[in-house]
């Protein structure tokens, strides 16, 4: 009889019917043939050359995520995402191919009572092999599945959305392997562990990655680990942190190493083509191109977080509370401030820093005596910059403020839009402000006159705005990438997110290509082309 892992070959009440001994003994033989004993015969499929998504992800919804817990399942871990439209309304809607691959599986019973299974496999640009799998699929006479062997195309339909438990929607899953099974669609490790992939991650990276303005997407795991930037080295390869990882991405966006740490580190810095690694019991440890950790030695205090630089040297929250800067050989304390609470970023004005803290206070203290100057709670979207007069800025829902030198915020006395759903604000050329108020972002000039606005929609999350080679440079936890120039010229790309939390970093490299990351991606954009050709 016919099970549920059937292939297309035997696919059908008429083809497997037990019918007599012959009937049932060609069936069995048909499962031992090779999988492209099929109607058609196998076909040779390009390189992906572009991606399309499975359902119209702006109408539909994800109701369940990739890696969640399913109760129904004993607490298994999700092995794809769950697509469905919000009026529940999903049953009979197409579903298509997100890119041009071969059938390796196609059977309406795959998953017995919950539908049908279709596995398509794609041979990607840097000739890795991957493979899409859609789940709770039926199939019509206006939607057929393919047939196995067969060369599909991005965007061609392949089957439609099934009635399945609790409402109609799509399984949908990107593997590294395993392409000829349904699977389950959970599994007791985490999915990563099992050769699957985020979805969506892989969809928007792939994407961003086929844009000729872009270099390479990489996928860093970082996600669910310490926020730190990464530490540029002399050839344009970065070294990241995750707690108790550190690896190395070079230039072209391949990982070089991993290493495993055997105990919490917080940050990476260097120092005359030296790297050095910081844990977070006050060790610093030498550490080689290659990664391998040398000679290490302890310092006063344990350490909780990222450095940022005070007068040349890494200034580091204390896990007791405070700050301290250690000389440039982290040898000595050189500087230090009580009861400055623990932080998530740093601005260094001339007379005062301030810190944007773990509970959403942004505190001002004089960089002198480190006495804390004001507190104020503001919202996840106020952003700071330094202007070169070294004065403080802040753009938050309350309007544009000037940091005095005794902390008191003054307001400006120039009018500015209010951001709207989010925001940010940087510092140009010759002390000129950019501002991104959630649908334009602005150039003002030294004398507070606006220069030129031009309009950006549609970015989402938390927004960090640079000013770059001339162009302004926008970027979001949301995974929106925009360059915009004096002239209104606007380049767009968008990776994973990740998320509100996800941490937010750029460089310009020697080799003009600008590095973002964004979460648990980094973005390779050749600048030139991004910023000026703009595709």
């Amino acid at each position: 009889m016919c099970t549920s892992n059937l292939p297309i070959a035997c696919r059908g009440a008429a083809r497997c019917a037990p019918t007599g001994a012959i009937l049932s003994l060609l069936c069995l033989f048909t499962l031992l043939l090779p999988f492209n004993f099929t109607t058609h015969a196998q076909t040779v499929c390009p390189d992906v050359d572009a991606m399309t998504t499975p359902v119209d992800m702006g109408a539909f919804t994800m109701v369940q995520d990739y890696g969640a817990r399913s109760p129904r399942h004993n607490g298994r871990y999700h092995t794809g995402e769950d697509w469905a439209l919000p009026d529940a309304t999903a049953f009979g809607q197409p579903v298509r191919a997100i890119a041009t691959g071969t059938v390796t599986y196609a059977y309406g019973q795959g998953w017995g009572r919950d539908g049908g299974v279709v596995i398509l496999e794609h041979t990607m640009s840097d000739e890795s092999i991957i493979y899409s799998v859609y789940g709770h699929l039926i199939e019509t006479d206006a939607t057929p599945f393919p047939a196995g062997g067969a060369c599909v195309e991005a965007g061609e339909v392949i089957g439609s959305i099934g009635e399945v438990r609790p409402t109609a929607h799509l399984h949908f899953e990107i593997r590294v392997s395993n392409g000829r099974t349904p699977g389950h669609g959970y599994t007791w490790d985490y999915p990563d562990a099992e050769g699957y992939r985020r979805p969506a991650k892989f969809l928007l990276n792939w994407q961003a990655r086929l844009n000729r303005t872009v270099s390479f997407v990489s996928n860093l795991r970082v996600e669910r680990g310490y926020h730190a930037p990464p530490l540029p080295l002399s050839d344009n390869s970065l070294v990241f942190l995750n707690e108790t990882e550190m690896f190395r991405i070079l230039p072209d966006g391949r990982q070089f190493w991993r290493k495993g740490l055997d105990r919490p580190a917080v940050a990476l810095t260097g120092f005359q083509g030296q790297s050095y690694l910081h844990y977070t019991d006050g060790i610093v440890q030498n550490i080689s191109a290659d990664g391998d950790l040398l000679d290490s030695w302890q310092t006063f205090t344990e350490v909780a977080g990222a450095p940022f630089t005070l007068d040349g040297n890494p200034a580091f929250p204390a896990a007791a509370g405070g700050l301290l800067a250690l000389d440039m050989r982290l040898q000595q304390i050189v500087w230090e401030a009580a009861d400055i609470p623990l932080f998530d970023e740093a601005w260094v004005g001339l007379q005062t820093i301030a810190v944007r803290t773990h509970n959403s206070e942004l505190v001002t203290f004089a960089r002198n005596s480190g006495d804390i100057l004001d507190r104020a709670r503001v919202g996840l979207h106020t952003d700071l910059t330094v202007r070169p007069d070294g004065t403080l800025w802040v753009y938050s829902s309350g309007g544009l403020w000037q940091v005095l030198a005794d902390g008191v915020w003054v307001p400006t006395r120039f009018d500015v839009p209010l951001p709207e759903s989010t925001g940010a604000i940087a510092t140009g050329e010759d002390s000129d402000l950019l501002l991104f108020d959630g649908t334009h972002v602005r150039s003002y000039g030294s004398n507070n006159v606006e220069q030129w606005a031009y309009e950006v929609l549609n970015v989402n999350g938390r927004v960090k705005l640079a000013y770059e080679d001339g162009r302004a440079l926008l970027y979001s936890t949301g995974g929106d990438i925009v360059s915009v120039s004096p002239l209104g010229k606007t380049c767009r790309v968008r990776v994973w997110g990740g998320g509100e939390s996800a941490y937010l970093w750029h460089a310009l490299g020697t080799d003009d290509v600008m590095r973002v990351q964004i979460g648990g991606s980094l973005a390779g954009l050749r600048w030139e082309r991004f910023s000026r050709e703009c595709a």
